[in-house]
């Protein structure tokens, strides 16, 4: 079995313990929670990368930048990273999609409960916080100035 196979069984063994619903895909490594919000519904993607022994988790932003706007949205993916300690949000800016972005390494040993509890829940709230922010942003429900000000209050 290999160390991806390994990881992927603990998030497994993991989300089942807890009775939390996901879609697997075994021969990717990966797993999906789609978490139904009242506003926008949030998916979190854990993957195993047997190249880099880690569990990632990407929890993508699911509209994605037009042209038009990904100067503006790359200004507050920047303010929303600057201080951030876990994790981050990635623009690409030839396509426009966009994500949040968290690894856990797993050289010294599987991902324990709570380790996978912390990883979801940190994605989780992140995503509670900005996602309907840069959702508006990106809609022109909101400019760069109102984001920045959003952002300065939290």
């Amino acid at each position: 079995m290999s160390r991806a196979q390994e990881i992927y069984q603990a998030v497994t063994a993991y989300l089942e313990k807890k009775n939390l619903p996901y879609e697997p895909h075994p021969d990717a490594g990966l797993v999906h929670l789609e978490i139904n919000r009242d506003v926008l519904p949030m998916h979190i993607f854990l993957r195993a990368v047997d190249s880099s022994d880690a569990l990632q988790v990407i929890c993508p932003q699911g509209t994605k930048v037009p042209v038009e706007k990904r100067t503006d949205v790359a200004v507050a993916v920047s303010v929303a990273n600057y201080g951030m300690v876990n994790g981050g949000f990635d623009l690409n800016i030839k396509d426009g999609s966009m994500h949040f972005r968290l690894c856990h390494s797993c050289k010294a040993g599987l991902p324990d409960d709570e380790q996978l509890r912390y990883l979801i829940g940190c994605a989780a709230s992140t995503m509670k916080q900005y996602q309907e922010r840069f959702f508006m942003l990106i809609k022109g429900m909101i400019d760069l100035e109102k984001f920045l000000e959003l952002e300065k209050a939290d």
